[in-house]
């Protein structure tokens, strides 16, 4: 009874009390100020109604808000003029932008009513169209399987009907859902019958669309030139009929297909563009996620500073919008950037914020659960006093079996309010528990940062170290050549001089002081030598000051071989290597941290040593005729100074060659590598301007190429 009463007064209420507000703001755009200007000296009948649909049509992706407010008042002058045409139509619109907003539960409440409205009316597009919306909602919440079944069912009724433009959009959200299953070749089919229907009606801003979407599935089979062929048709089309908001999704998605091809460069100019283009027509959503490419962009240029822009932009973004994934995701790169820049302290709360919203997302997918749970039993509560309502003559003319209904459904009522007070409870314990456990890990998390961050200096430091043992053993054997000669020249002059003062005549003793000036001139040479070669290792084992200096870059090359060899023989008496140079001594010397480059030489003719040597104790049985062989070149292009340094050892299997230069990754067996050699290498490198990579083939020994700069 006081349902009925409720439902008619409010009805009354709306048709006296509530005025239609007509906007009065300027949307921006030719189409949607005329419309606000037709709706202003409007009077409140149908063609109100069919114009606020227009309005809301105009404006629902550029002002979600204000489409909102318009799709409430659609409905509000719907039912007060008894309009029912319009209101079916304003329920889905109103269940379409809650849905926008990620409000599901309401938004599937008026999309259901709709549907109810439709079917009450035999209404088979408008069903088609609200079952459509609701297998989106599935969607969104992660149930592929029901919003699957949803939308065949809408596709069914659209075939029956023989509708066209209602059906491409079921088609291609059926393509949308296989994508996401991962069933990429009927992703794909069904894009394609979505294309051809829209195609054949001439819908230029639906055919890009769909060609955004075609152009994703190859995306994800790193099929990138195909994606770039749809991605571009849809550029063209978004182009002719100046669909701004296209284009702006167009350019940032053909600079992801560039990221993805690590066309760097190609890839932050159409990023930049795309971001500048969404900003004006206000897509939030294109823009937060064109930040997270253009951020990871400038980490790879080392520009931590721009990352760091462009990730909290995202993540301002992401808060604007209210989309907790974006912020979890901008909090976990913006921790990146910061630990790239050493700011330890803002890279540790980042990943504090990270840790929260990440706790909160959880959290939100419960709270939604248990609201679904809620509203469901409010559901099937209504329904049943409905039910109740509609047997009024059959309770009153059984008063026994009502008063057993009463009595049943009083129990039912009073355990669902046990059980709701239990999961409420179940609840509150779930959260108390969920903060405990949150401030126990945020400790562990600060005591974790600050054991990384000594365990990584000391490994830094076991590395330095380890590389510098090898470099003294590999001076010991290169320094008894000089000192050999210091010692045999010395005994050959000492002879000489006692020579020289016996009794000899003026010639001999000319002889004997030119021989003796010779030999001094070979003592003074080899000692200088054995000087240079304990200069380069106290370089070596400083932790140098930064300032570069200008280096002959094919010295410090030969100079690290020698005794990168002879530490292995001094390690493994019984190893033989020949190797070979090429070198230019034209070549200018480098301003470089020659303490630093030092550093990178040794470890690359370390680790080539050592994969000859590896090889060779394996190809004996295999291959007696096996010859280690160390190669190294030094050449200048374009004032660019090219570093190779190749083996014909084991070689670098491809999976792992992307991985080599990441800190503790080692091929090597455990206790035999830090796995920080190369990692610092390239940080070396990096710094200097330069680059490295490495080539080779498998089984057939590897090559690490360094480039410099010449100045």
């Amino acid at each position: 009874m006081n349902n009925k009463f409720n439902k008619h007064f409010l009805k009354f209420i709306l048709s006296i009390s509530v005025p239609l507000v007509v906007p009065s703001i300027s949307y921006g755009s030719q189409k949607s100020d005329s419309l606000v200007t037709v709706l202003k000296n409007a009077r409140e009948d149908t063609n109100m109604v069919n114009t606020l649909l227009s309005l809301y049509n105009e404006i629902q992706f550029s002002n979600p808000e204000e489409a909102l407010e318009l799709s409430k008042k659609g409905l509000a002058l719907s039912e007060k003029i008894t309009y029912f045409s319009g209101k079916i139509t304003f329920e889905r619109m109103l269940g379409l932008s809650l849905f926008y907003k990620g409000e599901y539960v309401a938004s599937r409440e008026h999309n259901k009513k709709s549907l109810d409205l439709c079917k009450e009316t035999g209404d088979k597009i408008g069903m088609a169209k609200a079952i459509l919306n609701l297998a989106s909602i599935e969607h969104y919440q992660g149930r592929l399987d029901k919003a699957l079944e949803l939308d065949q069912q809408s596709l069914k009724i659209l075939e029956d009907a023989g509708e066209k433009q209602v059906r491409a959009k079921a088609l291609n959200n059926i393509g949308v859902l296989h994508r996401a299953l991962e069933n990429y070749d009927k992703a794909l089919e069904y894009f394609f019958k979505s294309l051809a229907l829209k195609q054949e009606l001439g819908d230029q801003q639906s055919i890009g669309n769909t060609y955004d979407n075609i152009a994703g599935v190859y995306d994800e089979q790193k099929k990138y030139d195909k994606a770039k062929e749809f991605l571009e048709k849809a550029l063209m089309i978004r182009e002719k009929i100046s669909d701004k908001r296209g284009l702006a999704d167009s350019y940032i998605n053909i600079g992801i297909n560039y990221f993805h091809r690590n066309k760097n460069e190609d890839a932050l100019n159409f990023l930049l563009k795309g971001i500048n283009l969404s900003e004006e027509v206000q897509n939030k959503k294109a823009t937060g996620e064109a930040c997270q490419y253009i951020g990871q962009l400038y980490i790879n240029k080392n520009d931590f500073k721009k990352a760091v822009f462009y990730y909290e932009k995202g993540l301002e973004l992401g808060k604007q919008i209210g989309s907790k994934e974006i912020m979890r995701d901008n909090y976990k790169n913006i921790a990146l950037a910061y630990t790239g820049m050493k700011n330890f302290e803002k890279a540790y709360q980042a990943v504090s914020d990270y840790s929260d919203i990440k706790d909160s997302l959880l959290t939100d997918e419960k709270n939604k659960a248990l609201v679904e749970m809620e509203t469901k039993y409010d559901t099937e509560k209504k329904e049943k006093e409905i039910t109740l309502l509609n047997k009024d003559k059959q309770i009153n003319e059984a008063n026994v079996k009502r008063q057993k209904q009463q009595k049943n459904f009083l129990i039912a009522a009073v355990i669902m309010f046990l059980i709701l007070s239990l999961m409420s409870f179940n609840r509150f314990y779930i959260k108390k528990k969920a903060n405990k456990q949150l401030e126990l890990a945020n400790n562990e998390l600060s005591g974790a940062l600050h054991n990384l961050r000594t365990t990584q200096t000391q490994l830094i430091q076991q590395e330095k170290m380890a590389s510098l043992g090898q470099l003294t053993a590999g001076i010991a054997h290169e320094i008894q050549n000089p000192l050999n000669f210091v010692n045999n020249f010395s005994e050959v002059s000492n002879e000489l001089a006692d020579e020289l003062v016996q009794n000899i005549s003026e010639d001999e003793r000319k002889e004997i002081v030119s021989a003796l000036k010779k030999n001094l001139e070979k003592i003074n040479h080899h000692g200088k030598r054995a000087d240079s070669i304990v200069k380069n290792m106290l370089e070596h084992s400083r932790a140098g000051t930064g300032e570069k200096q200008l280096t002959d870059i094919n010295q410090l090359c030969e100079e690290f071989l020698q005794l990168s060899y002879h530490g292995m023989r001094a390690n493994y008496p019984d190893f033989n290597c020949t190797f070979e140079k090429v070198i230019d001594p034209s070549f200018p010397k480098l301003n470089i941290v020659s303490q630093d480059i030092s550093r990178v030489i040794l470890n690359l003719f370390n680790n080539a040593f050592y994969a000859v040597r590896e090889k060779a104790g394996e190809q004996i049985a295999v291959d007696e005729n096996y010859n280690p062989n160390v190669t190294f070149v030094i050449s200048s292009v374009n004032n660019i100074i090219s570093i190779r340094i190749k083996d014909n050892g084991k070689g670098i299997p491809k999976k792992i060659r992307t991985k080599i230069f990441e800190p503790f990754f080692t091929t090597k067996p455990t206790g035999k590598g830090t796995g920080l050699g190369l990692s610092l290498s390239y940080d070396i490198i990096k710094a200097h301007g330069g680059n490295i990579r490495v080539e080779g083939e498998e089984g057939k020994g590897a090559e690490f190429i360094i480039s410099l700069p010449v100045s």
